[in-house]
């Protein structure tokens, strides 16, 4: 079943991603500051799909922007393609701890093994989304795909849940593990209160532009 594929590459995607985490905050030099200012080119407090393409391209990673625009999904609220102070903390710091955000000094530099190990960690969100979304154009060519569907073979009530996906799975012949659904609802729960609504499960599925959903509103019982 292609969605259940889907779904087991977000929970292995994210899983490499969140070792990468751990790696860079493990550095006796980490700073959320001096990274949010690397990523930051001309200093207006936001990032930009441009700005993650130049420093991977820097680093000799060549990628496109529906790659990074990908990537950026899973953690930008408010759906504008631009990463704030705190969108960014979330991308590069393990767990869920959150301090309070101070303003980056401009003379930050960002640590040589810091550095190298943000490059891994974005090569790793590029990995796994252009994995993504070659399963997503594949699924998309079936010829009875709609998003709908999808959502409510996954949802539980009006919503998707963990165990809602772990039963979906499940009955798609999968052994996911409890790391797993926890990776997946991670990854699909953007505003992370625990459960997947279907302007969350749409943002997803419906990337880059929802062609796929008939008719493109929530139905009834969504």
């Amino acid at each position: 079943d292609l969605l259940a594929r889907i779904l087991l590459a977000l929970a292995e995607g994210e899983r490499n991603v969140e070792d990468a985490r751990k790696e860079i905050s493990n550095e006796d030099s980490y700073d959320i500051q001096a990274i949010f200012k690397v990523l930051d080119n001309n200093g207006d407090n936001f990032i930009t799909p441009k700005d993650i393409q130049k420093f991977l391209k820097a680093h000799g990673l060549e990628v496109n922007l529906i790659e990074v625009k990908l990537f950026i999904l899973f953690y930008d609220q408010d759906h504008d393609f631009a990463l704030t102070y705190g969108e960014i903390f979330k991308i590069v710091h393990p767990g869920k701890e959150f301090p309070k955000i101070p303003k980056y000094k401009k003379d930050e530099e960002l640590n040589v093994k810091v550095d190298r190990k943000l490059y891994n960690l974005l090569e790793k969100e590029i990995t796994m989304a252009r994995i993504i979304l070659a399963l997503l154009d594949e699924i998309k060519h079936k010829n009875d795909f709609n998003i709908h569907s999808a959502f409510h073979a996954l949802k539980y009530y009006a919503c998707i849940t963990g165990d809602s996906i772990n039963i979906f799975l499940k009955n798609c012949g999968m052994r996911p593990t409890a790391g797993d659904i926890r990776a997946i609802v991670k990854r699909l729960d953007i505003n992370k209160d625990e459960i997947i609504d279907f302007c969350e499960f749409h943002a997803f599925l419906g990337f880059p532009d929802c062609t796929f959903c008939c008719p493109c509103f929530p139905c009834g019982t969504c």
